[in-house]
């Protein structure tokens, strides 16, 4: 079952270098084809698997914004941490 927490996992991978645009893409897509979403949330998911299975479209794409936007539809407040790279 694709849940709102599953898919935000995804997109937090694909945002952490973790997941490339084109994995996460191709996971959306099967996603959308395969069904199975969690009950009382199916418009939501459908509506953030739809942008995300769209990403690799330059007409649309992935721009920090809107993952940012997908996470609060997703229920999620981003939170941003850095780390000096030695």
């Amino acid at each position: 079952m694709i849940t709102k927490q599953y898919i935000a996992q995804q997109l937090l991978a694909y945002m952490s270098h973790q997941l490339s645009l084109a994995d996460l893409v191709g996971w959306a897509e099967s996603a959308i084809m395969n069904g199975g979403y969690e009950p009382g949330s199916e418009a939501e998911i459908r509506q953030v698997l739809g942008k995300l299975g769209a990403a690799n479209v330059s007409d649309f794409g992935l721009l920090w914004e809107d993952c940012e936007q997908l996470m609060r539809q997703l229920g999620y407040k981003m939170k941003v941490e850095a780390a000096l790279v030695l």
